[in-house]
């Protein structure tokens, strides 16, 4: 089985230098990767005796889902340095530069050398890996060198190998781990059922990320005049299925319904397609500076990194990406208690309708998105004090 995993791991990497000429992201994969081993060539190590942490996620969002715990290290232990790995370009070019870590690599291709080396060069006291993220030698070198390992906001399900009749190499790994902290009770049965009994339930951490937004609030001047008057649904993250739902209730609707409409795609091309459907009194967030709001009834936000902090100027919010790219983040949209809205299934225009007309019904449902969240806050605290930092 370890041959096997070696090898595949040697033909992924072969295949992402091979396409590297072709695709983006095989490209800054590669090209990150030999960033990476620059970095660690050139790395003497933090002082003697310094402590370091250890953050290994996957992409962006197991970053948002790791970040609260990196922040409160930061805050209450300033001692430790932090290191923090990817293996997507997806999330390393947007967080290569995060000011809350001190080094931020790729992860090197999973073979028991680099495994060796990387552990060497960095030293953790503690390790830590979010959600879906499994290495095979990392783990098994971490085991070695006796570094407490912990998996976060992790979720299994029955399909998953370390289940199968076959699995039982891969289910090895889950004792490499000093603790397993999963989403659900239904992971930690799963886990019970198949032996693995270091392992409990801690909330989301996710949950924690949104609700400090929420409670550090950034207004937004344009979205606070445009949502002035009005009753306002915030689009979030929209794909061109959300977006015809959204054009065709707006273009259609007698009442005065007005949208904040923030594409996952901001490109022109995908701009003008929205605003080429329009029928009714729109403007772009760009162009928004010195004009009047009051009499437009769809708000474009044609630029990234603000969507969180949008959600508060709705009475609704719509998440993008359910008729078939994957639901956005509803927890961003819960947190201000306002009702959340997503496709595919549901009846758009009756919601609408009623949200906007029926007070009581708006305020049962943004009471239910409310609770869902701080209901569930309190994760990163449980894990941070299990860490046993010092």
């Amino acid at each position: 089985m370890v041959f096997l995993y070696n090898f595949s791991v040697s033909v992924y990497f072969f295949l992402v230098k091979l396409f590297s000429l072709r695709v983006l992201k095989a490209r800054l994969l590669s090209q990150g990767l030999v960033e990476t081993r620059k970095k660690l060539s050139q790395f003497e190590g933090f002082v003697n005796g310094q402590k370091v942490v250890w953050m290994h996620v996957s992409s962006l969002g197991e970053f948002e889902q790791g970040r609260p715990l990196l922040e409160a290290i930061r805050a209450q232990y300033p001692s430790y340095k932090i290191v923090l790995t990817f293996f997507s370009p997806s999330g390393y070019e947007i967080r290569k530069n995060f000011q809350g870590a001190d080094l931020v690599l790729y992860l090197l291709p999973d073979t028991r050398s680099n495994a060796r080396y990387f552990l060497n060069k960095i030293n953790p006291t503690v390790a830590i890996f979010v959600k879906y993220e499994f290495w095979y030698h990392h783990l098994r070198q971490l085991k070695q060198n006796n570094v407490p390992t912990y998996l976060i906001s992790g979720i299994f399900r029955p399909n998953q190998v370390f289940f199968r009749f076959y699995g039982a190499w891969y289910k090895s790994w889950l004792h490499m781990f000093t603790h397993l902290y999963v989403q659900n009770t239904s992971s930690l049965q799963l886990l019970q059922d198949s032996g693995i009994g270091h392992a409990s339930v801690a909330p989301d951490t996710r949950f924690d990320r949104v609700y400090s937004i929420a409670n550090t609030p950034r207004d937004i001047r344009i979205a606070s005049e445009f949502s002035a008057t009005g009753f306002v649904i915030v689009a979030g993250s929209t794909w061109p299925p959300d977006e015809q739902l959204i054009i065709n209730e707006v273009n259609n609707s007698t009442a005065n319904t007005k949208y904040i409409i923030a594409p996952h795609e901001i490109q022109e091309s995908h701009i003008a397609a929205i605003t080429s459907r329009l029928r009714v009194p729109y403007l772009r967030y760009s162009q928004a500076a010195n004009e009047t709001l009051a009499d437009k009834r769809v708000l474009i936000i044609d630029n990234i990194g603000m969507l969180s902090a949008l959600y508060k100027y709705g009475q609704v919010a719509y998440i993008g990406g359910g008729f078939g790219k994957g639901i956005h983040n509803i927890l961003e949209a819960a947190v201000y208690g306002v009702p959340v809205l997503f496709g595919p299934k549901g009846e758009y225009n009756h919601l609408v309708e009623k949200l906007a007309t029926d007070a009581a019904f708006r305020e049962k449902a943004a009471k239910t998105s409310g609770n869902y969240v701080s209901e569930n806050t309190g994760g990163t605290n449980i894990i941070l004090d299990a860490l046993g930092l010092q």
